[in-house]
Parts: structure tokens; sequence; C-alpha cells
């Protein structure tokens, strides 16, 4: 037998030539899109308490201060407006006293932006207003690991802990994490 001539037997041709075909189709597939921006970007924020106001100068934003940042896409200025009123409802069952359906509408939250630390430090709050300090303490801890370099939410979430240390009768680790997060340094 030659040894340069490779033959197949037709048996292993065809999905031989269908493995490299879909390999082929999967790299022009999931090439993915290199054209993310480095940074998230930048939501204009309205200020919530000139809502119904006819002031449009609060939700303004300055044209030259957005320049060279993305402009966020209409899927994600959704997804923080669908977060709001999301927070608002469950605001409104905590002050009417249902935390069971302020909790299930900070969940629905979490869903659609799971990495929003602050979400997860009000969760862990409803857990402990609903005697769960073990659970507060979880959803404390997942928010400090999503916290980044904003103290201000890692300083909420070790509050809960310690809240939730206070209640499982650890006053001395509950006294020690207050003493420590108390001022925004940490």
């Amino acid at each position: 037998m030659n040894s340069s001539s490779l033959s197949f037997p037709p048996s292993l041709l065809r999905p031989f030539a269908l493995l490299i075909l879909s390999v082929l189709l999967a790299g022009c597939i999931g090439g993915g899109d290199t054209n993310y921006p480095s940074t998230p970007p930048v939501v204009a924020v309205e200020d919530r308490s000139t809502v119904g106001n006819n002031n449009t100068s609060a939700a303004s934003t300055d044209q030259s201060s957005t320049r060279g940042t993305a402009t966020p896409s209409q899927a994600e200025v959704s997804k923080h407006n669908v977060t709001l009123a999301l927070l608002d409802k469950s605001e409104a069952a905590r002050s009417q006293g249902n935390l069971k359906e302020a909790v299930t509408h900070v969940e629905r939250a979490i869903r659609i932006n799971p990495r929003r630390a602050d979400l997860w430090v009000q969760l862990a709050q409803l857990q402990l207003a609903l005697n769960e300090p073990t659970i507060a303490e979880g959803y404390a801890r997942k928010a400090i690991a999503l916290a980044g370099s904003r103290i201000d939410w890692k300083r909420d979430a070790w509050l809960v802990i310690a809240d939730a240390k206070q209640a499982q009768g650890m006053t001395g680790e509950a006294d020690a994490i207050r003493q420590r997060w108390r001022t925004a340094q940490g």
C-alpha cells in the first residue's frame, strides 16, 4: 500500500465531512463579538425625588460629559427601569408589613440584575426582618463579593452581617464588625 495516499472507507467519509463542517460553522458562529466596551456603559439615572415634577433638568444629561462613553442600549435602559419598578413595589409591600411579598420583588430584580450588590443587601435586610439571620448573612456575603470597590455597599452588607450575628447571639463578633464598618472607610 502506498503511504502517500490516504483513503477513508466510504462509511466514514460522510460523518467525517459533517464533523469538519460543523466545527467550521461553530467557529464562525461562536467567534464572539469583540466590540464590547471595556467599561460598563454610563446610565443616566433620573432623580427619583423629582419624578412627577415638570422639571426636566434633573433627568437631562450634559452631552459633553458623555462623549467617548458608550450609550446604554434600549435593553439596558429597560432592565434598569424594570428593576426600579420592582424596588418601588418591594418598598411599598415592606411599608405595608408584607415582607414576603417584598422579598419576592427583590428576588425578581436580582434575576434581572444578578451582579448588583445593593440588591443582594436589600434581600439580606428583608431576610433579617423575617428572622432568618443565617440566610441574611449568606446574601450579605454575596453582596460583599459583588461590591467591587463600592465601600458603601460593602459597609451596608457588613452591617447586615453584624445584625445577623447579633440575632444569633454572637454579640462580640457583631460589635467588632460594627466598630470597623460604622465609618465609610471600612
